[in-house]
């Protein structure tokens, strides 16, 4: 049986999360997926060269770190570097 999750709470605990790992002016955007997973897309300097494996790791350990297994509630994660858009 899939987990099913609280979107607005669990929406704004990755915004948070991503919003102070990745600074003030990353451009975070958080919608809802399947069962109220997140589907996340960030933009943010802190990506500039580097690789989408570099870019998930960097990500996904933030959120593994600072929310446990509350982590889990995203599914999806687009990431960009400015120098992508």
């Amino acid at each position: 049986m899939s987990m099913v999750f609280d979107f607005a709470q669990e929406a704004q605990k990755v915004q948070n999360t991503l919003q102070d790992a990745f600074g003030p002016n990353a451009a975070i955007r958080v919608e809802e997926g399947w069962h109220g997973r997140l589907h996340v897309k960030i933009v943010s300097n802190a990506f500039d060269g580097k690789s989408e494996e570099a870019k998930q790791t960097m990500i996904w350990d933030e959120l593994k770190s600072r929310l446990g297994p509350d982590s889990q509630s995203v599914s999806l994660v687009l990431a960009y570097g400015l120098d992508e858009i």
